[in-house]
């Protein structure tokens, strides 16, 4: 009976399956799914999509309009490419708790999740006046679903590769409501 017991007892609680496997994912799922207070609530983009201050997190390794850009892929960057720097591996809590580069709305409003053209898994947060949006590409996962109302500082996936990318990074892109259309800016004005 004892070791029926202590068999049971070991397939529940210490199997890769069991209940403590359960337990730590849910608690560590919670952590990157839980509002980064180190962004300030705005409704326009105050923040770099890494947290941190200023640029501190990031380095940029395609800028907005880049010349470099249009001439290798034939087409307008209009956004910039950001990836972490050292800085972010060294600093970022929530990088040293997941291992894992997590990607923040820099403003509030309405999420909209969907995979591009060429693939790529696309998050745009909409600004509550319907003036501005944020378009984050390239995720590995996303953590938000359309019609999900985003804060600054809400995890919206990991940095990722998909669609048209050369290696794991972030392109981030601001929009302004131009009439009917949508003009792109330039994100380190904000």
């Amino acid at each position: 009976l004892f070791v029926i017991l202590i068999t049971i007892f070991i397939s529940i609680f210490l199997s890769p399956t069991g209940f403590f496997q359960f337990l730590t994912s849910n608690i560590a799922q919670s952590a990157l799914t839980a509002l980064n207070n180190e962004f300030v609530q705005t409704a326009v983009p105050a923040q770099n999509p890494f947290g941190g201050q200023g640029m501190s997190y990031t380095s940029i390794t395609a800028g907005f309009m880049d010349l470099a850009y249009l001439a290798q892929f034939g087409k307008n960057h209009t956004g910039i490419d950001l990836v972490p720097n050292t800085t972010y591996y060294s600093d970022s809590q929530i990088y040293k708790q997941d291992k894992k580069v997590i990607i923040f709305a820099t403003h509030s409003g309405k999420a909209t999740f969907y995979t591009d053209g060429n693939g790529g898994e696309t998050v745009e947060i909409l600004s509550d006046a319907g003036d501005l949006k944020t378009k984050y590409i390239h995720f590995k996962k996303v953590y938000v679903k359309t019609g999900d109302t985003a804060q600054a500082g809400t995890p919206l996936g990991e940095m990722g590769d998909t669609g048209f990318a050369t290696g794991e990074h972030l392109h981030y892109e601001i929009q302004l409501k131009d009439g009917n259309n949508w003009r792109p800016v330039n994100p380190l004005t904000y």
